[in-house]
């Protein structure tokens, strides 16, 4: 089915389906007024960007957004807008006030959605205080670390993908989202923020590493996702020693201080551990959990009735399964290491 064509939009029926939150729809009045406007120019560093296909309308208080790669049926359409709200409800990223919509037009229909406009961070970062830099940073860490644990996906780290509100509150702007892929494009984008903010200090980021760290320990709780950040940032390439200046800012921030290392259970070493040679103490050695708790849980039972009580986690806790906070969780409990 073909949408409906940019020169009859603004004869087309608006038809309000649902806001995330119901207590906030937009008025279609609004969505009007923003038809007769000219399409924004999507352009990547600039206020909107985004694919070809979409189609952007803008206002100082809002912004609508139409979905012309989907050609659906009114019906069709309506039932994805519903499935998508219910999903934006759960995942909580967006503003409360976002409100999708139909225009309609004889048979044919265009999804959309309009929102208040807010503030991208590409564009509102420059004119912040540090203070609010660091407060945003802080945001997106918190935002980005959440989801990932709780959804098993990973939200489009672009700096142009986030925007804030007039009382700084940070929202998820995309509509996409993306499997989880253990903090890699994670890694490119700290890196390109080296390259591209010049404003950032060697002490603005290793303010940021700390921020990162603290968010990462506080939802994923394993030192390892610290550590394979560290190994992916360091093989990326940087231009000149500003950059690789911030980087290692960055890193010494990420670091986990030595106050605050987690030690193993009772304190004790990997080599108080692993038994010498001669010792008949049997040791597990746990890989690949992939966050399947029902596994974990049937191994952990397994050797506790065989008496190990000593173990090895080789890395590979997250991923893929649908419980990874029980899979960390019941490793922490367990005393491997």
């Amino acid at each position: 089915m073909k949408p409906i064509k940019e020169r009859d939009i603004t004869k087309a029926t608006i038809e309000r389906v649902s806001a995330i939150d119901p207590n906030q729809l937009i008025e279609a009045l609004v969505v009007a007024e923003l038809l007769t406007r000219h399409r924004q120019p999507l352009q990547h560093g600039e206020a909107f960007t985004g694919r070809p296909s979409t189609g952007i309308f803008a206002s100082d208080t809002h912004v609508l957004k139409l979905r012309q790669e989907y050609h659906f049926s009114q019906q069709d359409s309506r039932r994805w807008i519903e499935q998508k709200i219910a999903k934006e409800r759960a995942w909580g990223i967006y503003h409360p006030a976002k409100t999708w919509l139909l225009l309609l037009q004889q048979d044919e229909a265009i999804i959309a959605s309009i929102t208040p406009r807010l503030t991208p961070l590409h564009i509102g970062l420059d004119t912040m205080t540090e203070r609010e830099r660091l407060a945003c940073f802080d945001a997106w860490g918190r935002l980005y670390c959440q989801f990932a644990i709780e959804h098993e996906l990973r939200l489009d780290e672009g700096l142009s993908n986030f925007a804030v509100d007039e009382q700084k509150q940070l929202y998820y702007l995309d509509d996409d989202l993306y499997r989880w892929d253990r903090f890699m494009a994670f890694s490119q984008t700290v890196a390109v923020w080296f390259r591209r903010m010049e404003w950032i200090t060697p002490e603005f980021a290793e303010n940021i590493g700390a921020l990162f760290r603290q968010r990462i320990m506080e939802f994923f709780q394993d030192r390892q996702w610290l550590e394979v950040i560290h190994r992916q940032l360091v093989l990326l390439y940087l231009a000149n020693d500003a950059q690789r200046e911030r980087r290692a800012g960055f890193l010494r921030g990420l670091a986990m201080p030595t106050t605050q290392r987690r030690e193993s259970a009772k304190s004790q070493t990997v080599r108080s551990i692993i038994r010498r040679p001669g010792s008949d103490e049997q040791i597990a050695i746990l890989a690949d959990v992939h966050s399947n708790f029902q596994a974990l849980d049937a191994v952990l039972k397994q050797l506790k009735q065989w008496n190990i009580q000593s173990g090895i986690v080789l890395g590979d806790i997250v991923g893929y399964g649908p419980e990874p906070l029980k899979c960390i969780r019941a490793l922490q409990q367990s005393g491997f290491i």
